[in-house]
Parts: C-alpha cells; sequence; structure tokens
C-alpha cells in the first residue's frame, strides 16, 4: 500500500506507547503503511503527546526524587547512605507503610519511648537496601527493648537505663 499522500515523520508502534487512550482512536484512523512498510502519520496531537512525555520523564530524571504523602514531603531512597546524606546519621530507608504504602522512603532514627523492632538491634547499619521494617532502628545510645517477653515490638530505651 503507497503512502496516505502527505509528507509525515515516521512513527513505531513503540510510539503509540505514549499516546493517551482517548487519542488512540484518532492517531488509528491516521495511520498508514508506506511503501518500505514503515508506519506514518502526520497527527500534530501525536507529536505533541510525545513532547509532552518527554518533558514528564526529562523532570522526573532532573528533579530530585521526592514524594508527598499524606500532606508531609519525603524523599525516596535506595539506600541509608541516601538518606544518611540528606537527614544525618541514624536515618534510614524504610517502607512508609508496609501494606498500604510500601514505597521506601528516607525516615529519621528513632527517638527515646518510640515504638520500634527488636530485629532491628542485631541488623547492621546501613544498609545498602530498604530495610524491611517500616521502622528505622533505634537512634544512637538507644537501644530497641521489647514491650513484654517474647515480643517482636519495642520501644527506644536510652542503655544507661538498662
Amino acid at each position: 500500500m503507497q503512502g496516505c499522500g502527505r509528507k509525515s515523520s515516521s512513527l513505531t508502534v513503540h510510539d503509540l506507547y505514549f499516546t493517551t487512550w482517548e487519542n488512540w482512536a484518532q492517531t488509528a484512523s491516521e495511520l498508514c503503511l508506506s511503501e518500505d512498510g514503515v508506519t506514518t502519520t502526520t497527527s500534530k496531537t501525536m507529536r505533541a503527546n510525545m513532547v509532552v512525555a518527554a518533558l514528564v520523564l526529562l523532570s522526573l530524571v532532573v528533579t530530585e526524587h521526592t514524594s508527598v504523602v499524606h500532606g508531609r514531603r519525603t524523599t525516596l531512597c535506595h539506600n541509608d547512605y541516601q538518606c544518611i546524606s540528606g537527614m544525618g546519621r541514624g536515618a534510614c530507608c524504610a517502607p512508609r507503610n508496609l501494606i498500604f504504602a510500601p514505597v521506601p522512603e528516607c525516615k529519621p532514627a528513632g527517638r527515646r519511648a518510640q515504638l520500634c523492632h527488636v530485629a532491628s538491634n542485631f541488623l547492621p547499619y546501613p544498609l545498602h537496601q530498604p530495610h524491611g521494617f517500616h521502622r528505622c532502628p533505634c537512634g544512637s545510645g538507644l537501644a530497641c527493648v521489647p514491650r513484654r517477653r517474647g515480643s517482636v515490638i519495642g520501644v527506644c530505651r536510652d542503655l544507661k537505663d538498662l
């Protein structure tokens, strides 16, 4: 089949991924096959969508990896070292909430009387990956003491008081 009789830019099926569903039907109706089998289109909408998609991707790459969760700005992370560089020693990379928001973010070290995970007493710090618990280990001079015998949840207590 010969082209549609219009000069146009080359477009592949992969490029269609960046179109919105509303524009899919319009764009698909404007597609045609040229002699060499390359799909082409003259859709200004398609080009505009691709420019917008490129700008969005660029902004994600250029800006700091942050997110706003429940009105609070947080820094997304991959390991404790990223959090330490931004928040100081004791900060860790942990999931916001294990069930509803498992995306890891930087959190401060546990403070006196805050809940903690007893297992964090035995894990190395800092880690090269996000923590499995949604709470950071207790801060300097503190330890996670079980709330009751055999409990995995504890409270950060001063080492001098133990």
